[in-house]
This record gives structure tokens, C-alpha cells and sequence, in this order.
């Protein structure tokens, strides 16, 4: 973004990442980082209010708390083992672990104070998100010969949440 987009206020919009039923565990669960989820629902008035707030919170809070939409009526798998019930609700994940929802539409002042006190280390910088690692190609297809290797391979593949 130019000096001058940033003084007017019309940079580059960074909407939020758009999962599904194919993507969800590598997005978000597997994420080491801070991220909300926007479910929504075709024909649902209050997800298209809440929308454009979303959007802006994508661009505000661009690389350190990632924001993404689930389309409930296209990624039912998802919706459903998130518990959702209705729409719209912003489910908030840390490190790949549910730490809070939020059903209903709220105003942009409610999600930034909720991101500044829940995500604050993502906000400050003090902790960087990384995405979901994985393994070396020289790893891939090693045999394990120990009790204790195995163990630790069984563990590492183990999804978090």
C-alpha cells in the first residue's frame, strides 16, 4: 500500500479467506495463529450485515489474525462439527482450539475490542502466526523401527481441536 492510500484510507482490501469443507482443518484448525470464522447463510440478513465488517477487520488486522467465511449451506461437515446452529456466528480459534463464539451480528467496535483483548500477542506482534507445517519429503515414507518413534509419529499426526 502506498504512503498516500494509507493517509486517505484507500489501500488494498484484503478480504477474508473463504474455507470449506476441503480446507477447514489446514486453515484453521491446524493454524498456529489467532483466527475468526464468519459462518454464514445464503438469504441471511444480518450475515450480510455483518459482511462488510468482516472484510474491513481482514484488511485492519491483515497477517496477524487471519479472518475467513464458511458458507454453512456449502460446507455443512464444517458448520456442523463447529456446532453451529444458526447464523450469522463468529466462532474465534486460537492455535487451532475453539476459544469462544459469538451468535448474532455485532458492530465493528464489539469484534476490535474483541480481537485486541483475545488476540493481543497476534496484535502486537509479540507472537507471529504461522501456518500448518508439513513434513519434510525426506521424512515422508521413513520407516519406523522403534516403539518410541512410532509413538511420537502417531502423536505428531494427531489433529489439535
Amino acid at each position: 500500500m502506498s504512503w498516500l492510500g494509507s493517509v486517505f484510507g484507500n489501500g488494498e482490501k484484503k478480504l477474508p479467506k473463504s474455507i470449506s469443507d476441503v480446507n477447514f482443518q489446514r486453515e484453521v484448525k491446524q493454524y498456529r495463529g489467532a483466527v475468526l470464522v464468519d459462518v454464514w447463510g445464503p438469504g441471511c440478513g444480518p450475515c450480510e450485515k455483518l459482511a462488510p465488517i468482516m472484510e474491513e477487520l481482514s484488511t485492519e488486522y491483515h497477517g496477524r489474525v487471519k479472518v475467513c467465511e464458511l458458507n454453512a449451506a456449502t460446507a455443512p461437515r464444517s458448520a456442523s462439527a463447529m456446532g453451529v446452529r444458526g447464523t450469522p456466528t463468529v466462532v474465534a480459534f486460537k492455535d487451532g482450539a475453539e476459544i469462544g463464539r459469538i451468535v448474532g451480528w455485532k458492530p465493528k467496535s464489539y469484534w476490535k475490542e474483541l480481537i485486541e483483548t483475545e488476540f493481543a500477542d497476534y496484535v502486537s506482534g509479540a507472537i507471529q502466526p504461522q501456518e500448518a507445517t508439513r513434513p519434510k519429503s525426506a521424512d515422508v515414507g521413513r520407516k519406523l523401527n522403534t516403539k518410541a518413534a512410532k509413538k511420537a509419529a502417531k502423536k505428531s499426526r494427531r489433529v489439535v481441536g
